[in-house]
């Protein structure tokens, strides 16, 4: 099954067969390099990348189709998201700031909301992989969907819900500045979604490499029910998130690390992202 925006099939053997879950999210990726959709097809060929998506989008604004949506790609780090989500990798029309072409960005909304409508999918983003639209950087120590897609996340939702109630897309420039992603000293966060690796029971601390290391399991919510229920226990493999925005007091540039005032110990910049620039 495709959808029918598809412009091209190039199916890869890089995929893990018939899903075992209900289609109901939506990951968006970039590919980090302005390919076009042979290119990204032709990538998806090589079984030794051990990678794939359900659908790419070049900046010319045509959609290929790499794996059925029947099936969970390979895609976002994560079984547990894979197998849920249908996956759409993004051409970058600009390898300096990552961002993506007027035509990607209209055929990216009419994408999402097509496979809205046919899965009965409500578009929802908080940044957790708790919503309907998800990034890979909840799920891996990577920047994926990049700076630019990231910072624009409550806006593709908005132009998707807008989109299926008939409104046509926007063009890419959203409205106002956004935060740059750098932080400093004042910057308001919010952290990514990120898996326990490892559990300290009798000193209540999760392990997270992403993170930085070990966290006190008071300062996290769980977010979703991957370890088989959402119950605020946290286990090997739960998802968690840090549950309020935060501020920076500190910087540390060589660690690439931040002390959050709140929590009073540092963590990983690449565990948050910047809801509010700082000085």
């Amino acid at each position: 099954m495709h959808s029918s925006l598809t412009n091209k099939i190039i199916l890869s053997p890089n995929h893990s067969g018939q899903r075992v879950c209900k289609v109901s999210k939506i990951t968006i990726h970039h590919m980090a390099g302005n390919l076009s959709i042979e290119q990204c097809g032709a990538v998806f060929q090589n079984t030794a990348r051990q990678a794939s998506s359900n659908y790419g989008i070049g900046s010319d604004g045509r959609v290929g189709c790499y794996v059925d949506e029947n099936c969970r790609a390979w895609t976002s780090s994560s079984n547990w998201n894979d197998q849920r989500a249908i996956t759409i990798e993004v051409a970058d029309s600009n390898l300096s700031t990552w961002s993506i072409s007027n035509a990607a960005y209209t055929k990216l909304i009419e994408l999402c909301a097509d496979i809205c409508r046919r899965y009965g999918i409500t578009p929802s983003y908080d940044g957790t992989p708790n919503e309907s639209f998800t990034e890979h950087r909840m799920y891996a120590a990577t920047s994926c969907p990049g700076p630019w897609i990231h910072a624009r996340m409550p806006q593709i939702v908005k132009d998707v819900k807008a989109m299926m109630a008939g409104s046509k897309p926007t063009t890419n420039k959203v409205q106002g500045n956004l935060p740059d992603q750098i932080l400093t000293v004042g910057s308001k966060v919010r952290s990514i979604g990120m898996l326990v690796e490892k559990v300290d029971v009798a000193n209540q601390m999760v392990y997270n490499s992403v993170a930085g290391g070990w966290i006190p399991s008071k300062d996290v919510d769980e977010v979703d029910a991957r370890d088989g229920k959402k119950d605020q226990i946290l286990n090997v493999g739960s998802g968690f998130a840090f549950p309020h925005e935060m501020t920076v007091g500190k910087v540390d540039v060589p660690s690439d690390s931040v002390y959050i005032n709140e929590l009073g110990y540092w963590l990983k910049a690449r565990c948050l992202t910047e809801t509010k620039e700082g000085q």
